[in-house]
């Protein structure tokens, strides 16, 4: 996003140089203490702005606003609502002010002043920034409306008039109606809030209705305010690029740190997760609005007020330098002394070596210590201290000997104490690295779980790491739980290495598209379940659902380890666009989650007429396609929850879900969800449709095949319509489509169309997307990919006449002459140069020619093509496989040697049951490969002795061959014949 001035800053959205333009706002309009007006001078006079300009900010100070006061007898209540045209007027003017800022590219500093001030704050700054988040930071939800307020102070309803849910205001009898000017301008779902606890009934209620997500000092004590600060961030901003506008309370502060507000609860934030919260906004570089709301130095500035500030006090008897901290911070004492903190995410504090006794300090808020007298830490196992109280993230501990204290009040300045605990608040708001932030990783230490587990406290938490102890502890067998933006994920520990996660993703009405879930669902409420299929044919009603979106995460540890940061592949299941769902025989990802190191997601996406082909009505296209965007939108939300790296995702598929890692390549809206890519068996030789052709099925099955689908005249009926019915009438679309529609003659008669939109290129020809846009890609087939088809349509050795018979069969007669003239599919040349067996050279002769035409040469064709435009590609053929129970049936496939179409699912996954030695290995290394090229896009591993895998060029595939030695040759797949004499279907069609 330009600035106004056409300069850019940190993420596009603040113009260089960075400026910040203080507002000083002293208005206490919208409630009844007096004093809040005065927190703007007192801040600006203790030095706000120098240490601004310290930070290397272009300080702008804006003056403090004087609005014009209207006489209190001429503002009558409207209704319960209090000075409802002071407010109003004032927000305006406010708005107004910040909006000018936020347009000039500068970050608006709103120094209040009351909250109500914050209709005109985030009602300026969303004007510039349409798109931004809000995060609200307080006590209280300040969302209420004039029918739920009973104070009728309008501080406590800012956000329901930014969220337009306000409800009509009484009417002026005269001049401007108050509150005309505000606009709806906030999203429920991009409202955030952390420090809640004080929420009126009604509020709740709104909170509720209105699906807002809060995360109040509950989830604080429980979480940790790291955590915390990350769901909330995650919630809001799911994918990390959204300005953010930070509105603060101060009141969001415990009152013993900061008990100058004139709305104080106990039981608040302390000024380090206050500080935290700031820091980690500052640090997205998204940061585009700033509100310090409620400082009222009139209430409580003594010296008392400060030293409540301190949380405790330490004598420190002898302390040695910790061995690799984690959460690490150097803190100065009066004296000269200081001490290293550490904090892991289990709230432990810890030392090494280190002897301390810990009081309590008088003027401790209600998140105290529970031990009301002094106590001794005790040393523990591998001289490391425990001390048992939560601690925030990163843990700070304040040196201040007994006979500092006093001192400790007041600076040498004079300043009140209060004011500069303010201004060192504000001045890490903008910081864009944390002066006391963490600075290294306990490489000692224990992995750090997530796992959330019930009815245990911190403080037993702490009791159940000690050796004794522990074997007492209960652990909940069989559920995982990890807490995650959208809720408490519940898991199921599979076994000793691994957990696996069932949550939907997104809902979707028929013939609509997704929306992406906000809560954490799961099937019937039990961790033990599959999701159920997509509905397809040859299934049993009671096993699909059309509420079928879903994904299963598999993890390599049982417990997911929030900081592992792995990388994440996302598995697309084939089945020719109409079967397969994340159950399908060997998608159980537990071991290529643990051999790659990685986490496995297999998703699901709605299948058939219902996925692909809706009706002209629905005004929707592509559906299956808008599914998997969902799905990797909705992965990068909840995964760093599990430690997955959403920077270093994988999209994966096999057959049409190969098709469909293919479609979204082509997809610049999908560009940005994933980093690379791999292609297993994708029939390249179908392309994208054509608008022109799903415009055509569509008036075929939704017109001319009679049926309760044909008959509905709108789409209200259609959706009404059973599924069976659908299923029915897409049967007998499937086998009409081909005669009607010689395009759809393929494997795959449903599948994604290139509608401009979302699919802007088709991979074909020179339609791909920039140089900077192409992805590492990993491209396989397997050895025999139709010997399936040929198996079954010959179940016993054929004549070598067959062949040609074959060909004429499948091919226009220009396309057929070529290639029985070509001789590459004669069996007897082929079977010599194969060495297959005599008795068989036909079936394998013709196996190779539909191998070659629909998979193997279409595929080395787009790598090439992939190469040429400046792409990385790797190329290779499974000569291993092991075999899929799709071709268990078919002898041909189960012949020694024989590697069909999905025989390299079992070998990927490492599910093969009983393995041969061979397949074995053939595993451990494409899994090797694969954990390779998950983190770097490139396919060697730096371990092993496995063959170099060379990039495929724009002329030499360089395809290495999997179970094999070397690389496969060309042969009829040489860029001369396939593409160029023989065109592939894609050609003949314009695809």
């Amino acid at each position: 996003m330009s600035t106004a001035n056409g300069a850019t800053g940190q993420k596009g959205f603040l113009a260089s140089p960075k400026t910040i333009a203080i507002v000083g706002c002293p208005f206490s309009g919208g409630q009844p203490k007096a004093g809040v007006d005065h927190g703007p001078i007192h801040l600006v006079d203790a030095g706000l702005e120098e240490q601004l300009a310290g930070l290397g900010w272009k300080v702008k100070f804006d003056g403090h606003h004087q609005f014009e006061e209207i006489d209190a007898q001429d503002d009558t209540p409207l209704g319960i609502l209090k000075r409802p045209r002071l407010v109003s007027q004032v927000c305006e003017a406010v708005a107004k002010v910040v909006g000018d800022h936020a347009r000039n590219g500068e970050l608006p500093l709103t120094l209040g002043g009351d909250h109500s001030l914050a209709m005109g704050t985030i009602s300026g700054v969303l004007s510039a920034h349409p798109e931004a988040c809000v995060v609200w930071v307080d006590a209280h939800a300040d969302i209420n409306t004039p029918s739920t307020s009973t104070s009728g102070n309008i501080h406590g309803m800012p956000l329901s008039f930014l969220l337009g849910i306000a409800g009509e205001v009484p009417k002026a009898e005269s001049g401007a109606q108050p509150f005309s000017w505000i606009k709806p301008i906030l999203r429920p779902e991009r409202l955030v809030y952390i420090g809640l606890r004080d929420v009126d009934d009604g509020e709740k209620k709104i909170l509720r209705e209105h699906g807002i997500r809060a995360y109040s000092m509950h989830e604080v004590d429980r979480y940790g305010i790291g955590r915390v600060v990350e769901l909330a961030l995650a919630y809001v901003n799911p994918d990390g690029n959204r300005p953010i506008h930070l509105s603060f309370d101060v009141d969001a502060l415990d009152p013993s740190v900061a008990p100058s507000t004139g709305t104080p609860v106990r039981g608040g934030l302390t000024f380090r997760e206050g500080h935290y919260i700031c820091e980690a906004i500052a640090e997205t570089g998204l940061l585009v609005g700033l509100d310090i709301m409620e400082v009222n130095p009139t209430l409580g500035s003594g010296d008392a007020d400060v030293n409540a500030t301190v949380a405790m006090s330490v004598d420190v008897r002898e302390a040695k330098k910790l061995k690799a901290p984690a959460h690490r911070d150097l803190v100065l004492g009066n004296d000269g002394s200081f001490v290293y903190g550490v904090r892991d995410v289990r709230n432990i504090a810890l030392y090494a070596s280190l002897k301390a006794t810990c009081t309590p300090f008088e003027g401790q808020g209600s998140r105290a210590s529970p031990h009301t007298d002094p106590f001794h830490v005790e040393s523990a196992a591998a001289d490391t201290l425990f001390h048992p109280i939560p601690v925030s993230t990163p843990f700070l501990l304040t040196i201040i000997h007994p006979s500092k204290r006093k001192a400790a009040g007041r600076t040498d300045s004079g300043q009140p104490a209060i004011a500069l605990l303010y201004i060192m608040f504000i001045t890490n708001l903008v910081r864009t690295v944390s002066v006391l932030g963490a600075i290294s990783t306990l490489a000692t230490a224990a992995p750090v779980p997530t796992v959330q587990e019930s009815e245990r406290s911190i403080f037993g938490a702490v009791l159940c790491t000690l050796p004794i102890i522990r074997k007492l502890c209960r652990k909940d067998v069989g559920e995982v739980n990890v807490l995650t933006p959208v809720g408490v994920a519940r898991g199921l520990q599979t076994s000793s290495t691994s957990s696996r996660f069932v949550v939907k993703y997104a809902s979707a009405a028929r013939w609509a598209n997704p929306t992406k879930a906000n809560t954490w669902d799961i099937p019937n409420n039990d961790i033990n379940k599959m999701p159920p299929m997509c509905p397809q044919p040859y299934a049993s009603a009671s096993s699909y659902s059309e509420d079928c979106l879903y994904s299963v995460i598999y993890t390599p540890t049982p417990s997911p380890n929030m900081l592992s940061n792995i990388p994440v592949i996302v598995w697309i299941h084939g089945g020719s666009f109409i079967l397969g769902s994340a159950s399908n025989s060997g998608l159980d990802g537990a071991e290529l989650a643990k051999a790659t190191n990685s986490i496995v997601v297999v998703i699901q996406y709605r299948l058939g007429v219902l996925g692909l082909v809706p009706p002209s009505s629905s005004g929707s296209s592509n559906l299956a396609v808008h599914d998997v965007v969902t799905s990797l939108q909705f992965i990068r939300q909840v995964l760093p929850s599990f430690g997955g790296d959403i920077n270093q995702i994988t999209v994966a598929g096999q057959s049409s879900g190969g098709q469909m890692v293919r479609a979204l390549l082509a997809t610049p809206s999908a560009s940005s969800l994933f980093k690379y890519a791999a292609i297993h068996s994708d029939p390249m030789d179908y392309g994208f449709y054509k608008p022109e052709t799903i415009t055509g099925l569509q008036s075929l099955l939704y017109t001319t095949i009679s049926g309760p689908l044909a008959s509905c005249a709108d789409l209200a009926c259609q959706r009404g319509v059973s599924v069976s019915d659908v299923l029915s009438a897409q049967d007998t679309f499937l086998g009409q489509a081909p005669g009607a529609y010689p395009v759809t003659n393929s494997g795959s008669i449903i599948r994604p169309f290139h509608d401009g939109q979302l699919l802007q290129y088709t991979l074909t020809g020179d339609s791909f997307p920039p140089t900077a846009n192409l992805k590492p890609v990993l491209v396989f087939t397997v050895k025999d990919e139709a010997g399936n088809v040929i198996g079954n349509y010959y179940n016993s050795p054929i004549p070598n006449v067959l062949v040609n018979t074959t060909i004429q069969m499948l091919y226009d007669t220009d396309r057929s002459s070529k290639l029985i003239d070509s001789n590459n599919y004669d069996p007897e040349t082929y079977g010599a140069q194969a060495g297959v067996p005599a008795d068989d050279m036909a079936r394998a002769a013709a196996t190779q020619l539909l191998t070659d035409a629909y998979w193997r040469c279409p595929s080395w064709t787009f790598s090439r093509k992939w190469a040429s435009k400046g792409g990385k590609v790797y190329t290779g053929e499974f000569q291993v496989g092991a075999t899929y129970p799709s071709n268990q049936g078919v002898s041909y496939c189960t012949a020694a040697g024989r590697v069909c179409h999905e025989d390299d699912i079992y070998i990927l996954f490492g599910t093969t049951p009983s393995p041969t030695s061979a397949q074995t290995a053939l595993t451990q290394e494409i899994q090797a490969r694969y954990s390779s090229f998950i983190r770097s896009g490139v396919p060697n591993p730096s371990s092993g002795s496995y063959a170099t895998w060379a990039q495929s060029g724009s002329t030499d595939v360089a395809a290495l061959k999997f179970g094999g030695t070397g690389t496969r040759a060309a042969e009829a797949c040489d860029p001369s014949f396939w593409g160029a004499q023989v065109p592939y279907d894609y050609q003949v069609y314009g695809l």
